[in-house]
């Protein structure tokens, strides 16, 4: 499981710089004025091409915007929270279950 979590842990540090570098701002904001999201600085042109295939799936664009948005942020908490289990829990059977329980779902999702 060590080497397991290792692997993990560099992947989650590999995104979390990543996605420093591709978009260092949020995809969108919501503006109340026209009811509508509104893109955001260098992803504007980019943002709209995917509004124009996204107008009449207002559902699609707000989850894959908002998972751009909170994906860094749960990957800092996710990391941050392998790392305290491994420090201060490892010994603890429960902190084992949960640290395989995520080792399982990080390998579903690939």
């Amino acid at each position: 499981m060590k080497t397991q979590l290792e692997q993990l842990k560099a992947e989650l540090a590999e995104f979390i710089e990543l996605s420093k570098t591709i978009l260092g701002e949020k995809w969108y904001y919501w503006d109340q004025e026209s009811n509508d999201y509104i893109a955001t600085g260098e992803n504007e042109g980019k943002l709209i091409c995917s509004l124009a295939a996204l107008t009449s799936r207002p559902k699609e664009f707000s989850f894959i915007a908002r998972s751009r948005n909170i994906s860094p942020a749960m990957a800092e908490c996710l990391l941050g929270q392998i790392e305290w289990l491994e420090r201060y829990a490892v010994p603890v059977e429960s902190a084992n279950q949960q640290l395989q329980q995520i080792l399982t779902i990080w390998e579903a999702s690939k």
